[in-house]
Protein backbone atom coordinates (compact mmCIF):
# COMPACT_ATOMS: atom_id res chain seq x y z
CA UNK A 1 0.00 0.00 0.00
CA UNK A 2 1.23 3.50 -0.83
CA UNK A 3 1.99 5.94 1.95
CA UNK A 4 -1.05 7.98 2.89
CA UNK A 5 -0.91 11.77 3.08
CA UNK A 6 -2.57 13.83 5.80
CA UNK A 7 -5.61 14.59 3.67
CA UNK A 8 -6.27 10.90 3.02
CA UNK A 9 -5.85 10.07 6.71
CA UNK A 10 -8.36 12.75 7.68
CA UNK A 11 -10.76 11.49 5.01
CA UNK A 12 -10.49 7.94 6.35
CA UNK A 13 -11.15 9.13 9.92
CA UNK A 14 -14.06 11.34 8.87
CA UNK A 15 -15.62 8.56 6.87
CA UNK A 16 -15.55 6.25 9.92
CA UNK A 17 -16.61 8.97 12.36
CA UNK A 18 -19.71 7.13 13.53
CA UNK A 19 -17.69 4.00 14.24
CA UNK A 20 -15.23 6.11 16.25
CA UNK A 21 -18.09 7.78 18.16
CA UNK A 22 -19.62 4.39 18.99
CA UNK A 23 -16.25 3.07 20.23
CA UNK A 24 -15.77 6.24 22.27
CA UNK A 25 -19.19 5.84 23.91
CA UNK A 26 -18.55 2.16 24.61
CA UNK A 27 -15.23 3.05 26.23
CA UNK A 28 -16.90 5.82 28.23
CA UNK A 29 -19.60 3.48 29.54
CA UNK A 30 -17.13 0.70 30.33
CA UNK A 31 -14.89 3.14 32.20
CA UNK A 32 -17.82 4.50 34.21
CA UNK A 33 -19.34 1.11 35.04
CA UNK A 34 -16.00 -0.49 35.89
CA UNK A 35 -14.96 2.31 38.23
CA UNK A 36 -18.40 2.68 39.82
CA UNK A 37 -19.31 -0.95 40.39
CA UNK A 38 -16.27 -3.20 40.00
CA UNK A 39 -13.38 -1.20 41.44
CA UNK A 40 -12.66 -1.85 45.12
CA UNK A 41 -12.34 1.47 46.96
CA UNK A 42 -8.88 2.07 48.33
CA UNK A 43 -7.65 4.79 50.66
CA UNK A 44 -4.27 6.41 50.54
CA UNK A 45 -2.35 8.25 53.26
CA UNK A 46 1.08 9.83 52.88
CA UNK A 47 3.71 11.27 55.13
CA UNK A 48 6.92 13.05 54.23
CA UNK A 49 10.13 13.03 56.25
CA UNK A 50 13.54 14.60 55.79
CA UNK A 51 16.99 13.32 56.62
CA UNK A 52 18.76 15.97 58.74
CA UNK A 53 21.55 16.16 61.29
CA UNK A 54 20.56 16.49 64.94
CA UNK A 55 22.57 17.02 68.09
CA UNK A 56 23.41 14.10 70.27
CA UNK A 57 21.64 15.53 73.33
CA UNK A 58 18.31 16.66 71.82
CA UNK A 59 16.14 16.45 68.77
CA UNK A 60 16.70 20.02 67.60
CA UNK A 61 17.87 20.29 64.03
CA UNK A 62 21.45 21.39 63.69
CA UNK A 63 21.61 24.03 61.02
CA UNK A 64 25.26 23.32 60.40
CA UNK A 65 25.23 20.54 57.81
CA UNK A 66 28.45 19.53 56.17
CA UNK A 67 29.00 18.05 52.74
CA UNK A 68 29.82 14.76 54.40
CA UNK A 69 26.42 14.78 56.13
CA UNK A 70 24.61 15.34 52.84
CA UNK A 71 26.55 12.57 51.14
CA UNK A 72 25.83 10.19 54.01
CA UNK A 73 22.12 10.99 54.01
CA UNK A 74 21.84 10.37 50.27
CA UNK A 75 23.41 6.95 50.74
CA UNK A 76 21.02 6.20 53.59
CA UNK A 77 17.87 7.06 51.61
CA UNK A 78 17.86 3.73 49.77
CA UNK A 79 18.66 1.85 52.96
CA UNK A 80 15.79 3.55 54.80
CA UNK A 81 13.40 2.66 51.98
CA UNK A 82 14.25 -1.02 52.37
CA UNK A 83 14.17 -0.78 56.15
CA UNK A 84 10.61 0.62 56.08
CA UNK A 85 9.41 -2.53 54.26
CA UNK A 86 11.39 -4.93 56.44
CA UNK A 87 9.71 -7.41 58.78
CA UNK A 88 11.56 -5.92 61.76
CA UNK A 89 9.70 -2.62 61.26
CA UNK A 90 6.34 -3.86 60.02
CA UNK A 91 5.93 -6.60 62.63
CA UNK A 92 6.64 -4.03 65.35
CA UNK A 93 4.04 -1.67 63.82
CA UNK A 94 1.37 -4.36 63.69
CA UNK A 95 2.14 -5.47 67.22
CA UNK A 96 1.92 -1.95 68.66
CA UNK A 97 -1.37 -1.26 66.84
CA UNK A 98 -2.70 -4.74 67.62
CA UNK A 99 -3.77 -5.29 64.01
CA UNK A 100 -4.51 -8.72 62.58
CA UNK A 101 -2.68 -8.12 59.29
CA UNK A 102 0.11 -10.15 57.74
CA UNK A 103 3.34 -8.18 57.28
CA UNK A 104 3.73 -9.52 53.74
CA UNK A 105 0.30 -8.15 52.80
CA UNK A 106 1.10 -4.79 54.36
CA UNK A 107 4.42 -4.67 52.50
CA UNK A 108 2.55 -4.75 49.16
CA UNK A 109 0.57 -1.67 50.19
CA UNK A 110 3.61 0.48 50.93
CA UNK A 111 5.31 2.80 48.44
CA UNK A 112 8.51 4.69 49.32
CA UNK A 113 9.70 7.43 46.97
CA UNK A 114 12.67 9.75 47.04
CA UNK A 115 11.36 13.14 45.88
CA UNK A 116 13.42 14.36 42.92
CA UNK A 117 16.89 13.44 44.18
CA UNK A 118 16.45 15.40 47.41
CA UNK A 119 16.68 14.26 50.99
CA UNK A 120 12.88 14.23 51.23
CA UNK A 121 11.27 10.81 51.38
CA UNK A 122 7.55 10.20 50.94
CA UNK A 123 5.93 7.17 52.50
CA UNK A 124 2.52 6.18 51.09
CA UNK A 125 0.26 3.43 52.38
CA UNK A 126 -2.74 2.20 50.35
CA UNK A 127 -5.43 0.10 52.06
CA UNK A 128 -9.06 -0.85 51.71
CA UNK A 129 -9.89 0.21 55.29
CA UNK A 130 -9.79 3.96 55.66
CA UNK A 131 -9.81 3.84 59.50
CA UNK A 132 -6.34 2.27 59.67
CA UNK A 133 -4.45 3.78 56.78
CA UNK A 134 -3.30 7.09 58.30
CA UNK A 135 -2.63 5.48 61.69
CA UNK A 136 -0.43 2.80 60.16
CA UNK A 137 1.42 5.36 58.04
CA UNK A 138 2.36 7.54 61.04
CA UNK A 139 3.22 4.51 63.16
CA UNK A 140 5.64 3.20 60.51
CA UNK A 141 7.62 6.45 60.69
CA UNK A 142 7.71 6.33 64.49
CA UNK A 143 8.97 2.73 64.48
CA UNK A 144 11.47 3.58 61.72
CA UNK A 145 12.99 6.33 63.85
CA UNK A 146 13.41 3.90 66.72
CA UNK A 147 15.03 1.24 64.55
CA UNK A 148 17.42 3.78 62.97
CA UNK A 149 18.58 4.80 66.43
CA UNK A 150 19.14 1.17 67.35
CA UNK A 151 20.91 0.20 64.13
CA UNK A 152 22.81 3.34 63.10
CA UNK A 153 23.01 5.17 66.44
CA UNK A 154 21.75 8.39 64.83
CA UNK A 155 18.53 10.36 64.88
CA UNK A 156 18.35 12.05 61.49
CA UNK A 157 14.65 11.61 60.61
CA UNK A 158 12.53 14.75 60.79
CA UNK A 159 8.80 14.43 59.95
CA UNK A 160 7.70 17.22 57.64
CA UNK A 161 4.07 16.23 56.96
CA UNK A 162 2.16 13.70 59.01
CA UNK A 163 -0.53 11.52 57.48
CA UNK A 164 -4.06 12.74 58.10
CA UNK A 165 -7.36 10.88 58.18
CA UNK A 166 -8.86 10.26 54.74
CA UNK A 167 -12.56 10.01 53.97
CA UNK A 168 -12.71 9.45 50.22
CA UNK A 169 -11.13 6.62 48.21
CA UNK A 170 -8.41 7.85 45.89
CA UNK A 171 -9.23 5.38 43.11
CA UNK A 172 -12.97 6.07 42.73
CA UNK A 173 -13.59 8.82 40.18
CA UNK A 174 -16.19 7.76 37.58
CA UNK A 175 -15.82 10.94 35.52
CA UNK A 176 -12.07 10.50 35.27
CA UNK A 177 -12.32 6.84 34.31
CA UNK A 178 -15.11 7.63 31.84
CA UNK A 179 -12.81 10.12 30.13
CA UNK A 180 -9.97 7.58 30.13
CA UNK A 181 -12.30 4.91 28.70
CA UNK A 182 -13.49 7.31 25.99
CA UNK A 183 -9.91 8.16 24.99
CA UNK A 184 -8.96 4.48 24.89
CA UNK A 185 -12.04 3.80 22.75
CA UNK A 186 -11.01 6.53 20.29
CA UNK A 187 -7.41 5.31 20.12
CA UNK A 188 -8.43 1.67 19.60
CA UNK A 189 -11.00 2.57 16.92
CA UNK A 190 -8.55 4.78 15.01
CA UNK A 191 -5.84 2.11 15.17
CA UNK A 192 -8.35 -0.50 14.00
CA UNK A 193 -9.39 1.73 11.08
CA UNK A 194 -5.78 2.35 10.02
CA UNK A 195 -4.88 -1.35 10.28
CA UNK A 196 -7.94 -2.35 8.23
CA UNK A 197 -7.18 0.39 5.70
CA UNK A 198 -3.54 -0.71 5.46
CA UNK A 199 -4.53 -4.25 4.53
CA UNK A 200 -7.52 -3.15 2.43
CA UNK A 201 -6.60 -3.43 -1.25
CA UNK A 202 -9.91 -2.12 -2.55
CA UNK A 203 -10.36 0.86 -4.88
CA UNK A 204 -10.59 4.05 -2.83
CA UNK A 205 -9.45 6.88 -5.10
CA UNK A 206 -8.08 7.75 -8.49
CA UNK A 207 -4.56 8.29 -7.21
CA UNK A 208 -4.24 4.62 -6.15
CA UNK A 209 -5.30 3.48 -9.62
CA UNK A 210 -2.96 5.81 -11.47
CA UNK A 211 0.01 5.13 -9.17
CA UNK A 212 -0.32 1.37 -9.08
CA UNK A 213 -1.82 0.52 -12.47
CA UNK A 214 -0.34 3.35 -14.58
CA UNK A 215 -3.71 3.92 -16.23
CA UNK A 216 -6.18 6.81 -16.16
CA UNK A 217 -9.49 6.97 -14.34
CA UNK A 218 -11.93 7.90 -17.09
CA UNK A 219 -14.94 8.63 -14.89
CA UNK A 220 -16.47 8.16 -11.45
CA UNK A 221 -20.15 7.52 -10.72
CA UNK A 222 -22.30 7.70 -7.64
CA UNK A 223 -24.20 4.68 -6.43
CA UNK A 224 -27.48 4.87 -8.32
CA UNK A 225 -31.00 3.88 -7.33
CA UNK A 226 -32.14 1.00 -9.51
CA UNK A 227 -34.66 2.16 -12.13
CA UNK A 228 -36.93 0.08 -14.30
CA UNK A 229 -36.93 2.52 -17.25
CA UNK A 230 -34.16 4.27 -19.13
CA UNK A 231 -34.02 8.04 -18.98
CA UNK A 232 -31.70 10.88 -19.86
CA UNK A 233 -32.54 13.56 -17.32
CA UNK A 234 -30.09 16.44 -17.26
CA UNK A 235 -30.89 16.88 -13.57
CA UNK A 236 -29.51 13.43 -12.75
CA UNK A 237 -26.05 13.56 -11.19
CA UNK A 238 -24.56 10.92 -13.48
CA UNK A 239 -25.35 12.72 -16.75
CA UNK A 240 -22.38 15.11 -16.50
CA UNK A 241 -20.13 12.19 -15.58
CA UNK A 242 -21.31 10.28 -18.66
CA UNK A 243 -20.56 13.31 -20.81
CA UNK A 244 -17.07 13.42 -19.30
CA UNK A 245 -16.60 9.69 -19.98
CA UNK A 246 -17.76 10.14 -23.56
CA UNK A 247 -15.31 13.01 -24.11
CA UNK A 248 -12.42 11.28 -22.35
CA UNK A 249 -12.96 8.20 -24.50
CA UNK A 250 -12.88 10.28 -27.67
CA UNK A 251 -9.54 11.84 -26.73
CA UNK A 252 -7.85 8.88 -25.04
CA UNK A 253 -6.38 7.68 -28.38
CA UNK A 254 -5.73 10.76 -30.47
CA UNK A 255 -3.82 8.81 -33.14
CA UNK A 256 -6.85 6.79 -34.22
CA UNK A 257 -10.62 6.96 -34.23
CA UNK A 258 -12.25 4.72 -31.66
CA UNK A 259 -15.37 3.00 -32.96
CA UNK A 260 -15.44 -0.24 -30.93
CA UNK A 261 -15.27 -0.28 -27.13
CA UNK A 262 -15.55 -3.23 -24.77
CA UNK A 263 -16.84 -2.72 -21.21
CA UNK A 264 -15.75 -5.33 -18.70
CA UNK A 265 -15.20 -5.67 -14.96
CA UNK A 266 -13.31 -7.94 -12.60
CA UNK A 267 -16.31 -9.59 -10.91
CA UNK A 268 -20.12 -9.48 -11.21
CA UNK A 269 -22.10 -6.66 -9.65
CA UNK A 270 -19.63 -3.84 -10.28
CA UNK A 271 -21.93 -2.07 -12.76
CA UNK A 272 -20.42 -2.74 -16.19
CA UNK A 273 -23.83 -3.22 -17.86
CA UNK A 274 -25.14 0.02 -16.34
CA UNK A 275 -22.08 1.85 -17.69
CA UNK A 276 -22.40 0.23 -21.13
CA UNK A 277 -26.09 1.10 -21.39
CA UNK A 278 -25.74 4.71 -20.33
CA UNK A 279 -22.56 5.31 -22.33
CA UNK A 280 -24.48 4.18 -25.42
CA UNK A 281 -27.23 6.68 -24.61
CA UNK A 282 -24.65 9.41 -24.01
CA UNK A 283 -23.17 8.88 -27.48
CA UNK A 284 -26.64 8.74 -29.01
CA UNK A 285 -27.51 12.08 -27.41
CA UNK A 286 -24.47 13.51 -29.17
CA UNK A 287 -25.95 12.36 -32.51
CA UNK A 288 -23.86 9.17 -32.81
CA UNK A 289 -25.42 6.08 -34.30
CA UNK A 290 -24.75 3.53 -31.57
CA UNK A 291 -24.99 -0.23 -31.36
CA UNK A 292 -24.72 -1.90 -27.98
CA UNK A 293 -23.75 -5.57 -28.27
CA UNK A 294 -24.66 -7.82 -25.36
CA UNK A 295 -21.62 -10.10 -25.43
CA UNK A 296 -22.60 -11.87 -22.22
CA UNK A 297 -24.27 -14.89 -23.80
CA UNK A 298 -24.71 -16.55 -20.42
CA UNK A 299 -26.51 -13.84 -18.44
CA UNK A 300 -27.15 -11.02 -20.88
CA UNK A 301 -29.54 -8.28 -19.67
CA UNK A 302 -29.40 -5.54 -22.32
CA UNK A 303 -32.61 -6.84 -23.94
CA UNK A 304 -34.39 -6.22 -20.64
CA UNK A 305 -32.99 -2.73 -20.30
CA UNK A 306 -34.16 -1.71 -23.78
CA UNK A 307 -37.32 -3.84 -23.76
CA UNK A 308 -36.45 -5.87 -26.87
CA UNK A 309 -36.55 -9.61 -27.52
CA UNK A 310 -33.51 -11.63 -26.48
CA UNK A 311 -33.62 -13.93 -29.50
CA UNK A 312 -32.39 -14.07 -32.12
CA UNK A 313 -29.19 -12.41 -30.96
CA UNK A 314 -25.41 -12.71 -30.96
CA UNK A 315 -25.21 -16.42 -30.15
CA UNK A 316 -27.80 -17.21 -32.84
CA UNK A 317 -25.93 -15.08 -35.38
CA UNK A 318 -22.60 -16.83 -34.76
CA UNK A 319 -24.18 -20.28 -35.02
CA UNK A 320 -26.29 -19.43 -38.05
CA UNK A 321 -25.39 -19.84 -41.70
CA UNK A 322 -26.62 -16.36 -42.53
CA UNK A 323 -24.38 -14.19 -44.62
CA UNK A 324 -22.87 -11.82 -42.08
CA UNK A 325 -21.81 -9.27 -44.69
CA UNK A 326 -25.50 -8.68 -45.50
CA UNK A 327 -26.15 -5.68 -43.26
CA UNK A 328 -29.81 -5.47 -44.28
CA UNK A 329 -30.32 -9.01 -43.05
CA UNK A 330 -28.57 -8.16 -39.76
CA UNK A 331 -30.81 -5.18 -39.14
CA UNK A 332 -33.91 -7.10 -40.12
CA UNK A 333 -33.23 -10.26 -38.13
CA UNK A 334 -30.76 -9.64 -35.32
CA UNK A 335 -30.19 -5.95 -34.55
CA UNK A 336 -33.11 -4.42 -32.64
CA UNK A 337 -34.27 -0.84 -32.74
CA UNK A 338 -35.11 0.78 -29.41
CA UNK A 339 -37.27 3.63 -28.23
CA UNK A 340 -34.03 5.60 -27.64
CA UNK A 341 -33.18 7.53 -30.79
CA UNK A 342 -29.90 6.41 -32.44
CA UNK A 343 -29.54 3.42 -30.10
CA UNK A 344 -29.64 -0.12 -31.50
CA UNK A 345 -29.15 -3.41 -29.64
CA UNK A 346 -27.67 -6.72 -30.68
CA UNK A 347 -28.95 -8.86 -27.77
CA UNK A 348 -27.12 -11.86 -26.34
CA UNK A 349 -29.40 -14.36 -28.04
CA UNK A 350 -30.09 -17.89 -26.88
CA UNK A 351 -28.24 -18.62 -23.64
CA UNK A 352 -25.18 -20.82 -24.05
CA UNK A 353 -22.39 -22.02 -21.78
CA UNK A 354 -20.07 -22.45 -24.74
CA UNK A 355 -19.80 -18.73 -25.38
CA UNK A 356 -15.99 -18.60 -25.25
CA UNK A 357 -15.82 -21.04 -28.17
CA UNK A 358 -18.32 -18.98 -30.16
CA UNK A 359 -16.32 -15.79 -29.57
CA UNK A 360 -13.12 -17.51 -30.69
CA UNK A 361 -14.57 -18.27 -34.13
CA UNK A 362 -13.71 -16.26 -37.24
CA UNK A 363 -17.32 -15.11 -37.49
CA UNK A 364 -16.97 -12.69 -34.60
CA UNK A 365 -14.30 -10.73 -36.47
CA UNK A 366 -16.63 -10.38 -39.46
CA UNK A 367 -19.49 -9.30 -37.19
CA UNK A 368 -17.34 -6.59 -35.59
CA UNK A 369 -16.21 -5.33 -39.01
CA UNK A 370 -19.78 -5.10 -40.28
CA UNK A 371 -20.91 -3.29 -37.13
CA UNK A 372 -17.98 -0.89 -37.39
CA UNK A 373 -19.01 -0.04 -40.97
CA UNK A 374 -22.66 0.57 -40.10
CA UNK A 375 -22.38 2.42 -36.77
CA UNK A 376 -20.47 5.42 -35.46
CA UNK A 377 -19.63 3.54 -32.28
CA UNK A 378 -20.15 -0.05 -31.09
CA UNK A 379 -20.16 -0.80 -27.36
CA UNK A 380 -19.70 -4.39 -26.18
CA UNK A 381 -21.17 -5.30 -22.79
CA UNK A 382 -18.92 -8.23 -21.92
CA UNK A 383 -18.54 -10.72 -19.06
CA UNK A 384 -16.51 -10.24 -15.83
CA UNK A 385 -12.93 -11.00 -16.83
CA UNK A 386 -11.83 -12.66 -13.59
CA UNK A 387 -14.49 -15.35 -13.98
CA UNK A 388 -14.81 -15.91 -17.73
CA UNK A 389 -12.52 -15.58 -20.72
CA UNK A 390 -15.22 -14.14 -23.03
CA UNK A 391 -14.20 -10.55 -22.43
CA UNK A 392 -10.49 -11.32 -22.80
CA UNK A 393 -11.10 -13.01 -26.16
CA UNK A 394 -13.06 -10.00 -27.44
CA UNK A 395 -10.65 -7.42 -25.97
CA UNK A 396 -8.06 -7.94 -28.71
CA UNK A 397 -10.66 -7.43 -31.47
CA UNK A 398 -11.83 -3.95 -30.41
CA UNK A 399 -9.98 -0.63 -30.47
CA UNK A 400 -10.00 -0.17 -26.71
CA UNK A 401 -11.34 -1.57 -23.43
CA UNK A 402 -12.74 -0.04 -20.25
CA UNK A 403 -12.65 -1.81 -16.89
CA UNK A 404 -15.43 -0.94 -14.42
CA UNK A 405 -14.57 -1.14 -10.71
CA UNK A 406 -16.74 -0.76 -7.64
CA UNK A 407 -15.71 1.78 -5.00
CA UNK A 408 -14.25 0.14 -1.87
CA UNK A 409 -15.09 -3.34 -3.16
CA UNK A 410 -13.03 -4.12 -6.25
CA UNK A 411 -9.49 -5.11 -5.31
CA UNK A 412 -6.53 -3.34 -6.90
CA UNK A 413 -4.88 -6.72 -7.44
CA UNK A 414 -7.95 -7.88 -9.43
CA UNK A 415 -7.87 -4.74 -11.56
CA UNK A 416 -4.16 -5.29 -12.20
CA UNK A 417 -4.81 -8.93 -13.16
CA UNK A 418 -7.65 -7.97 -15.52
CA UNK A 419 -5.51 -5.28 -17.15
CA UNK A 420 -2.66 -7.75 -17.60
CA UNK A 421 -4.98 -10.39 -19.10
CA UNK A 422 -6.23 -7.89 -21.69
CA UNK A 423 -2.76 -6.61 -22.54
CA UNK A 424 -1.32 -10.12 -22.74
CA UNK A 425 -3.61 -10.95 -25.67
CA UNK A 426 -2.83 -7.66 -27.40
CA UNK A 427 -5.79 -5.64 -26.14
CA UNK A 428 -5.65 -1.97 -25.17
CA UNK A 429 -6.98 -0.58 -21.88
CA UNK A 430 -8.27 2.99 -22.19
CA UNK A 431 -8.81 3.38 -18.45
CA UNK A 432 -10.75 2.53 -15.32
CA UNK A 433 -14.19 3.63 -14.14
CA UNK A 434 -14.89 3.90 -10.42
CA UNK A 435 -18.55 3.10 -9.87
CA UNK A 436 -20.98 3.14 -6.93
CA UNK A 437 -19.26 5.85 -4.89
CA UNK A 438 -21.20 6.95 -1.82
CA UNK A 439 -22.85 10.29 -2.45
CA UNK A 440 -20.93 11.99 0.34
CA UNK A 441 -17.63 10.97 -1.25
CA UNK A 442 -18.61 12.17 -4.73
CA UNK A 443 -17.89 15.79 -3.79
CA UNK A 444 -14.25 14.84 -3.37
CA UNK A 445 -14.16 13.28 -6.84
CA UNK A 446 -16.08 16.03 -8.66
CA UNK A 447 -13.22 17.93 -10.19
CA UNK A 448 -10.78 15.03 -10.48
CA UNK A 449 -13.26 12.92 -12.43
CA UNK A 450 -13.37 15.56 -15.17
CA UNK A 451 -9.69 16.40 -15.35
CA UNK A 452 -9.21 14.63 -18.71
CA UNK A 453 -12.38 16.11 -20.17
CA UNK A 454 -12.06 18.57 -23.02
CA UNK A 455 -15.50 20.14 -22.79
Amino acid sequence: MEELDLKELLEIIWKKKYFIIVCMLIGLVIGYVYNSFFTKPKYKASTTFLLVKTTENDNNINNSISTEDVSLNLKLIENYGELIKSDIVLNDVLEQLDLNINSDELKKDIVVENKKNTEFIQLTVVMEKKENVHIITNKIIEVLKEKVKEIYGIDNIHIVDRAVKVNNPYNINPLKYSAIGAIIGIVISVLFIFICNYFDDSVKNERDIERQLKVKTLATFNKQVKKQTLQWDLKMNYVEDLKALRTNLQFVKREKEIKTVLITSTLPGEGKSWVATNLAIAFAKSDYKVCIVDADMRKGIQHKKFSVSQEPGLSNLILSRDKIEDSKMLFYKYIKTTRMENVFVLPSGEKTFDSSELLASNKIKKIINVLRENFDIVIFDSTPSMLLTDGIILSRLVETNIIVSEYEKTKIKDLRKTKELIEDVGGDVAGIIINKINKGKKKYYYYESNKYSKH
